[in-house]
């Protein structure tokens, strides 16, 4: 069995998006800086106003991580827990997560 038995969803904005990954990169070193990397919108165009990270790790990691968060001055991440580490099954998916999001968003298509 894994140790990294938590998976969530998080959404943060376009403001937050340097200082969320610089914060992800205290949490995962290797590759933290790139968290965030899909941008979604209300429309599904282009320009993003949010960006979105599905991410499976330890449960002490994902504690780290929403303290760190919490230090972004105006912080107001969206965080989606997922009941399974597994992508396969877990709920809520992927597409009820966008329409639970405030405001709903797309994911913006990459050409």
């Amino acid at each position: 069995m894994t140790d990294y038995t938590k998976r969530v969803v998080i959404v943060v904005t376009g403001g937050q998006l340097v200082a969320a990954n610089a914060q992800a990169k205290l949490v995962d070193v290797l590759a933290g800086e790139f968290t965030w990397t899909v941008g979604l919108s209300p429309s599904g165009d282009l320009p993003a106003t949010h960006f979105w990270c599905n991410w499976q790790m330890m449960p002490d990691q994902f504690v780290t991580l929403e303290s760190l968060l919490a230090l972004i001055p105006g912080h107001n991440e969206q965080i989606f827990e997922l009941d399974s580490f597994d992508p396969a099954i877990a709920k809520p998916t992927i597409d009820e997560i966008l329409a639970m999001t405030n405001p709903p968003l797309k994911v913006i298509a990459v050409e």
